[in-house]
């Protein structure tokens, strides 16, 4: 991703699913390989949280 700074933090397992947060200064294409499942999602510029389910999907919520 060249001189661009992301951080990715798992804040919680909610026993649905772990909690993430992402801080990005641009746009970018994000894949997260767990054990059970791959989710790809197209993260904007600046903080989100993402709840990775133990389903097939994520749900997102910007703050």
């Amino acid at each position: 991703m060249g001189d661009q700074a992301v951080t990715l933090t798992a804040l919680a397992d909610t026993g649905a699913g772990i909690l993430i947060e992402v801080v990005a200064r641009q746009p970018f294409e994000l894949e997260v390989e767990l054990d059970s499942a791959v989710f790809y999602e197209s993260v904007p510029a600046g903080r989100t949280r993402y709840m990775l389910t133990y389903l097939d999907r994520s749900d997102v919520r910007r703050l």
